[in-house]
């Protein structure tokens, strides 16, 4: 009974250790997720009816936690949102490229740019306690609004029971890494990890269910 005592106390305390790496992991393949997307609008040279949203806040996100990480120091998160800034500029530079009316985009483009001028100040003029405050929460507000932003197609989805317009990439990356993330803002007791990480993963799973349903439907 002991024996197995410390065998699940040291489980637990693997798992613990473990998370924080399988959530950065989950990161690393969030930011490659949309490249099987980009890479058929580049072909097709037509957005594919591919929601915009989800590619622009995905980045403005990315630079948003860059700014959190670098007032922080946290070597880890520049990694993971440099490699999301990087990624993601290339994947709203190629979906604008293809846009047929680019007005939206531009508004867009001027709002977040705005945005994260205004953090960067703040990343630099307040000491790092204050400045993480500032920058994480308009930071998990944009993470929610990422999380679901392909769900602005939703009507159009209903009407046409095609489910094609959803990328599928991000909306399973969404499940996956808010799933991981979920747990560990759980480990760390931290709300402003839990919540917007718990509200990716629901709507990332009703979203791949949407999919798999239109996959299931296409094919009978």
């Amino acid at each position: 009974m002991i024996e197995e005592t410390l065998t699940l106390q040291a489980a637990v305390v693997a798992s613990r250790r473990l998370i924080p790496y399988a959530a950065v992991a989950s990161s690393i393949l969030f930011a490659v997720a949309p490249l099987h997307d980009i890479r058929r609008i580049r072909q097709s040279r037509n957005t594919l009816s591919l929601p915009f949203l989800p590619f622009f806040l995905y980045v403005v996100q990315s630079m948003m936690f860059l700014l959190y990480a670098l007032a922080t120091s946290n070597a880890l998160l520049m990694f993971t949102t440099s490699l999301g800034s990087i990624l993601g500029t290339f994947y709203v530079w190629s979906y604008y490229k293809h846009m047929n009316d680019k007005t939206s985009a531009r508004k867009w483009f001027l709002g977040g740019g705005g945005l994260l001028f205004m953090l960067g100040v703040i990343a630099t003029a307040f000491d790092a306690q204050d400045a993480a405050l500032w920058i994480g929460i308009p930071g998990n507000a944009v993470m929610v609004m990422t999380a679901v932003s392909p769900l602005a197609k939703a009507s159009h989805i209903v009407r046409t029971q095609d489910a094609s317009s959803l990328p599928v990439g991000m909306s399973v990356m969404n499940a996956v890494a808010g799933g991981f993330w979920t747990i560990y803002g759980v480990l760390l007791d931290d709300i402003l990890v839990t919540f917007p990480n718990a509200v990716s993963t629901i709507v990332g799973l009703i979203q791949v269910h949407a999919a798999n349903l239109d996959a299931y439907e296409s094919n009978t």
